[in-house]
């Protein structure tokens, strides 16, 4: 993440869940790595602490603490802080043992492993070693810290890697007609009847995972069994009130039995095909209509805001979308990433959900094949978690354009 913008940088922490109040506060590398380089940013207010520790539940005099220590050593980090207790739990030998374990047993087999993996078999290590010990004040304290994890994996040559990086496209300048057009939206029409609709591509193996490998080693590994490349198309609307539309699934075929194979039972979402599972005007149509039946009425104007995906601007959508009370709104070409809710915020929180439920399905069986009807059910549990004050929140910035 280094260079990125200080927005670029909030806003990827909202890809990180807060954890419930019984628990510590997420302190993976991924996210520290993402605060560290909002802290040793020159433009960084204490509003900025505010608003990380609103977004992390981190406490804000933890946060100041870490700002002051960065300021003094541009190397800091409070993952690097080594925990004397946790060093002594194992022995070399036993280390190396267990280093040796996930080198052969693990990495080498082609198998995803994340900190949490780790913190799961070392829990496992630890709990084996002291299972006859009767004596409790012989056991010392231990709960797999994530600085003994780091600590850890550079004493043993281990680093975590991103299986898929993607970068997020380059802004660029717009005339105020969008910006006229949002702001007279939001003053005149009701917020339900506002809507961001966006296509994205669902992957089987959800993109963004990390998993560990050793230092300097590049290995060749199947890290789950599946295509990679497999993916489908997903239609997302959400309301300027917090409201969830139904998706519409896209199977990639000729007949409706892509249906069952492709996506499978999907309760109330809407499910359909094409030939090259993209959107095409006729599915674009009918998930226009699906939004209409959701409403359950025809007599007022549903206002639609999306990108300029060449199905949406096309002249025979325009046509259909007028002839059935839509109005459409196109974001500037550029610009969805900032402008665009299902962009901004909720596409990236989506995501983050389906890595921990797809790491689910992995964990209990890793030999198992993986099929998009796996994936969309990922997605509709997924999509289900997406509570009404984070959509309500992914509107604002084109609430306040001027």
């Amino acid at each position: 993440m280094k260079n990125a913008t200080k927005l670029q940088l909030l806003t990827a922490l909202d890809n990180y869940s807060i954890k419930t109040k019984y628990m510590l506060y997420d302190r993976s590398e991924e996210r520290m790595d993402i605060i560290m380089e909002l802290l040793r940013d020159e433009n960084y207010t204490y509003g900025d602490g505010k608003l990380l520790s609103i977004k992390t539940g981190i406490p804000k005099s933890t946060i100041s603490y870490w700002r002051q220590r960065k300021i003094q050593d541009s190397s800091f980090n409070p993952l690097n802080k080594q925990t004397n207790l946790d060093k002594k739990v194992f022995s070399k030998e036993e280390e190396e043992e267990i280093t040796n374990y996930i080198l052969e047993n693990i990495i080498k087999q082609g198998l995803l492993f994340t900190n949490y993996d780790f913190k799961i078999l070392i829990m496992e290590a630890f709990n084996e070693k002291y299972m006859f010990e009767e004596d409790y004040d012989k056991i010392p304290k231990f709960n797999a810290s994530d600085g003994f994890i780091t600590d850890f994996k550079n004493r043993n040559n281990f680093v975590s890697r991103r299986l898929h990086l993607a970068r997020r496209p380059l802004a660029r300048n717009f005339d105020d007609i969008f910006a006229n057009q949002m702001n007279e939206l939001f003053k005149t029409v009701k917020p339900c009847y506002i809507i961001n609709i966006d296509e994205t591509s669902w992957e089987v193996i959800p993109k963004i995972l990390k998993s560990w490998h050793v230092k300097g080693e590049d290995h060749v590994l199947r890290y789950v069994n599946s295509n990679c490349k497999d993916n489908i198309t997903v239609v997302a609307g959400v309301r300027a009130d917090g409201i969830r539309l139904p998706l519409q699934f896209i199977a990639k075929g000729k007949t409706e039995l892509v249906l069952q194979t492709q996506i499978g039972d999907v309760n109330y979402h809407m499910k359909t095909f094409s030939e090259n599972g993209w959107t095409t005007k006729e599915t674009f149509k009918l998930y226009l209509l699906g939004i209409r039946d959701f409403y359950n009425f025809q007599e007022e104007t549903l206002h639609i805001i999306l990108d300029g995906f060449k199905v949406h601007i096309s002249e025979e959508i325009i046509e259909f979308a007028e002839s059935n009370n839509f109005k459409l709104y196109f974001i500037p070409h550029g610009y969805t990433d900032q402008l665009q809710p299902l962009d901004i915020k909720l596409f990236g929180i989506l995501k983050s959900y389906a890595r921990r439920l797809f790491l689910e399905r992995y964990r209990n069986d890793p030999y198992r094949k993986r099929n998009k009807i796996d994936a969309c059910q990922d997605l509709v549990c997924a999509w289900e978690k997406l509570d009404i004050e984070t959509i309500k929140e992914s509107f604002l910035q084109l609430k306040v354009l001027e």
